[in-house]
């Protein structure tokens, strides 16, 4: 009998060695970051349990959430798709029109459609009237010349390979270091394993088949009485965009005196001393400041968090839908669709000009000239003209908004290497930055351009200008990163 106990403990002992092994082996759940619509960005673990669901022409495809490498959501929905359907439906229905004129009007409608239409329009290219195949190709091939071709069904990457369909998902709930966080689909644009550069997946090749993605419901945060609309930056790299209550942010000056708020733009984490932020005020000069707080309460993502104030890097007061890319982001998208071989972006910036009435101020027709980004090198990128600049009559209406291209001279060197001796692609000798959108309208001289740069980043920035070089301007390289 004794020899009996003694073997089912040794059993017991070897059972319970063997559960405390195989749980010592179970993978560590894998972090995700996730980029939700309004452009907010965080990241946190999923339950073990956690799978995707993907539904294909074949089936339903299910995906455990070790495996995905990431997945992106498409930009439309089930009512959207249903609208764009019936849209190229109408289109098919005119084409077939005796009347050419009623055929030419019809494909000028195809022509405005959006570049998630694609898909609808591909299914015309097998129709039965040879003029509607041949009317939907050329749309198709149009569309895709101007870079705006889209696959309108979601993607999801495993091991590498791209598998398209539509996500059965009501929502994704992330575990993060701040709490818990449950995300709507129709929220969502994109998630990725946090050991995963955040590149951009190039959309696959269009298929003739297409079906109604499954309805989600996207709940709407209400705004708060008296809150401010901001986007928060933390060290950790997450991006909330949301609402803040003013009595949540204390900020304290040198001189121990509140700071209103009332007329705040951005506070900035200082890079040389992290217990003090940069303040930049509208139409009052920038001030250095604490915040007498151990957290800061944020509205965002449908929950309130409370965030710590040693994690805060910014928070950016500026008023919404006129949130835009830093000149760092714009670098990133740019250097990200060449490696993807996606179309770069055309973002316009203002830039004046000194010896033509080309600028919002002066032209005779409301128009400001613009530039963009053309190339990046390391540190440094080419901003300049491109085929839509107008250096002497201007560009742009005074009525669009956009941001205004900063410089900060400070006679820096060029980087080792880079090619700066054609007389149209000089040396700035200084930083470049891109500034809030701005109204046209809004600049009503170069002194209140200067000054609205000088509010956002500070002294020492002004607006810069097509001969910021001391070659002949029209292109010209500068540092895009902060330099010490």
């Amino acid at each position: 009998m004794r020899k009996l106990i003694t073997s089912l403990i040794a059993v017991l002992a070897f059972a319970a060695s063997s559960h405390r092994t195989a749980r010592a082996e179970e993978p560590a759940p894998r972090e995700y970051v996730v980029e939700t619509a309004d452009g907010s960005v965080v990241s946190g673990t999923l339950k073990a349990d956690f799978e995707l669901i993907l539904v294909r022409p074949e089936g339903e495809t299910r995906i455990p959430a070790g495996t995905m490498e990431r997945f992106a959501v498409s930009s439309i929905r089930e009512r959207e798709a249903l609208e764009l359907a019936t849209a190229v439906k109408d289109l098919g229905e005119r084409w077939r029109n005796d009347d050419f004129e009623v055929r030419e009007a019809a494909t000028k409608d195809a022509l405005n459609l959006p570049g998630v239409a694609a898909p609808f329009l591909s299914l015309l290219r097998t129709d039965a009237d040879a003029e509607v195949r041949a009317r939907a190709r050329e749309v198709l091939e149009t569309i895709e010349s101007r870079g705006l071709l889209a696959d309108a069904r979601d993607l999801v990457v495993v091991d590498g390979r791209g598998v398209r369909g539509m996500l059965r998902l009501e929502s994704l709930e992330l575990m993060t270091t701040l709490g818990a966080v449950a995300i709507a689909l129709g929220d969502i644009r994109s998630a990725r394993r946090a050991d995963i550069p955040g590149v951009r997946v190039p959309a696959g090749k269009l298929k003739d088949e297409f079906w109604p993605p499954p309805p989600t419901d996207r709940p709407a945060l209400p705004p708060a009485n008296g809150a401010l609309a901001a986007v928060v930056l933390l060290r950790s790299g997450w991006k909330l965009v949301g609402e803040v209550e003013p009595a949540a942010i204390p900020l304290i000056d040198d001189k121990r005196e509140k700071v209103s708020i009332e007329s705040l733009l951005l506070i900035a984490r200082a890079k040389d001393a992290r217990e003090f932020f940069r303040v930049s005020r509208r139409g009052a000069a920038p001030l250095n400041a604490t915040l007498d707080a151990k957290a800061v309460s944020f509205s965002s993502l449908g929950r309130k968090w409370d965030l710590p104030v040693d994690e805060i890097e910014s928070i950016d007061f500026r008023p919404p839908g006129r949130f835009s890319a830093s000149l760092a982001e714009l670098v990133a998208e740019f250097v990200n669709a060449e490696a993807v071989g996606e179309p770069r972006p055309d973002r316009r910036f203002w830039v004046h000009i000194h010896d033509q009435r080309a600028n919002p101020w002066d032209s005779a027709g409301r128009m400001g000239m613009t530039w963009s980004l053309l190339k990046v090198q390391g540190d440094a990128c080419l901003v300049g003209a491109t085929a839509a600049t107008n250096a002497y009559k201007g560009d742009t209406s005074v009525e669009e908004e956009l941001p205004i291209l900063a410089i900060r001279k400070t006679k820096l060197p060029a980087p080792r290497g880079l090619d700066v001796s054609n007389a149209y692609s000089g040396w700035c000798g200084g930083e470049i930055r891109l500034t809030r959108p701005v109204a046209g309208t809004e600049l009503k001289s170069l002194e209140a351009a200067n000054r609205i740069v000088a509010d956002e980043l500070g002294e020492g920035w002004r607006m810069a200008q097509f001969h910021d070089t001391s070659t002949m301007g029209w292109h010209w390289w500068g540092y895009w990163t902060e330099q010490k």
